[in-house]
């Protein structure tokens, strides 16, 4: 955990890397995101922002002043040669990095900036946000945000985590695959087989056992079948060994990255528990996630909820009565100035 902070303080149901979707969320700076587009126009590869965003593995939130950043240090980005070019590396920006983004307009707050230790007043909402969301990783180069246990030391080897992560998560399915597709393909074959005969499907099975039987009466051949399966099964079991140790490191690389808040208050509450959804969440479902998530604390109503909801800047209702955290940005309409 960045700054010391210790697993306890992350709220039931809200632990630092999740089962299911997302895995975590992430607070993205400006410096992180610039650096990502341009290294994507000149290389052509998918940064790991993007990638980790796949299959909604995370969720991604910005300070509304990102946007603008972005547009006005894109110049900043050309090579010599001009290449790439300011167009390139906006239309990479709008058609990928607005896609996954969701940004949050922060509750303005005079004192934020001493109470979260942050002298550069330009990342006060990138801090506020990260304070708010409860558990997230603070992707930023910026040392006014590394300094105070914001963002971590190198956010590329946090960066490098998270792919491993969702890496060792595709290879245990394809293992699983590799075992679940032979079982289905017989169950398959006897449910074709019986729909072709006209007869109930445990008749082909009790012949396909039968057959079974019948070729295994050989002893050599049970001594060389089952010496087979212990090599496969070894095999197996050494993958997913292997699998399973590169998981947990790259979990540990992850949770040292994140930074973990102490707030507690029912925005702090609502704002971690909308984090981690998807989409829009009707008013007395959110109430049902907050008592899930914060099972030891006072119980709010929906009106209090609602209270919450309507006053956060940070809250919008994306359909009637149901909220969301942030929202999504269109690319502007052509307008947007961006600084030479």
């Amino acid at each position: 955990m960045t700054d010391g902070q210790t697993d306890s303080l992350a709220p039931v149901g809200l632990k630092p890397l999740r089962y299911g979707r997302p895995r975590f969320t992430g607070v993205v700076d400006a410096n992180v995101l610039l650096s990502s587009i341009a290294n994507g126009c000149s290389t052509g590869w998918r940064s790991r922002l993007l990638r980790m965003t796949d299959e909604d593995h995370a969720v991604l939130y910005a300070a509304d002043h990102v946007f603008g950043e972005v547009y006005e240090h894109l110049s900043k980005f050309v090579g010599r040669d001009g290449t790439p070019s300011v167009e390139e590396l906006r239309q990479l920006f709008e058609e990928e990095y607005l896609a996954i983004l969701r940004f949050v307009t922060v509750t303005p707050d005079d004192g934020a900036a001493e109470a979260l230790g942050v002298t550069d007043p330009d990342d006060v909402p990138t801090a506020q946000l990260a304070e708010l969301l409860g558990v997230s990783v603070v992707f930023s180069d910026d040392r006014h945000l590394r300094d105070p246990g914001f963002a971590p030391k190198d956010w590329q080897v946090a960066a490098r985590g998270a792919i491993e992560l969702i890496d060792c998560e595709r290879e245990k399915i394809a293992l699983g695959m590799a075992v679940y597709l032979p079982a289905r393909a017989a169950v398959w074959a006897v449910q074709a087989s019986a729909r072709r005969l006209s007869v109930t499907p445990w008749i082909p099975a009790a012949a396909l056992l039968a057959g079974a039987v019948l070729v295994m009466r050989a002893p050599a051949r049970r001594r060389t079948v089952g010496e087979a399966l212990g090599t496969i099964g070894r095999a197996f079991a050494e993958q997913l060994a292997r699998i399973e140790a590169d998981e947990h490191l790259a979990m540990a690389i992850l949770q040292e990255a994140m930074y973990v808040a102490s707030g507690d208050s029912l925005r702090h509450q609502l704002a971690s528990v909308l984090a981690v959804q998807l989409e829009p969440v009707a008013e007395d479902e959110v109430l049902s996630l907050l008592i899930a998530a914060y099972p030891g604390a006072d119980t709010p109503n929906v009106e209090d909820v609602r209270v919450e909801l309507v006053a956060g800047s940070e809250f919008v209702e994306g359909e009637p009565f149901c909220w969301q955290l942030g929202r999504a940005v269109d690319p502007p309409d052509g307008s947007f100035e961006v600084m030479p």
